[in-house]
């Protein structure tokens, strides 16, 4: 994911992005804010999640990587990318049927 996410932000500042240019990390962040809230964790919370979440987890990443792949390879614009990624996790999350319990106990 972190290959693809590099792109993006050389992606990003080719399309004119100056928050990603002051601060490269930042899109780390987000695409990490995003799986996180997705799956109903908070920052630092992975380590203590449940092997379904998880395995989500891998999922929406996995999913994250080739979208980000194929939408850039598509001309999409990087604002637009995000809200593909994020519609798409949303979707994996619906039948992903995660527990009420996030973490182990």
């Amino acid at each position: 994911e972190t290959d693809s996410l590099d792109e993006l932000l050389k992606y990003a500042i080719n399309q004119g992005s100056k928050t990603y240019e002051k601060n490269p990390d930042l899109i780390f962040t987000n695409y990490s804010r995003l799986v996180n809230t997705q799956v109903g964790i908070k920052k630092g919370q992975r380590e203590y999640a449940t092997r379904k979440v998880l395995d989500t987890i891998a999922f929406i990443e996995d999913m994250i990587l080739n979208t980000v792949r194929e939408e850039m390879e598509n001309g999409t614009e990087y604002h637009d990318i995000y809200a593909i990624c994020k519609e798409r996790a949303e979707q994996i999350v619906k039948y992903a049927y995660l527990p009420m319990q996030r973490l182990i106990a």
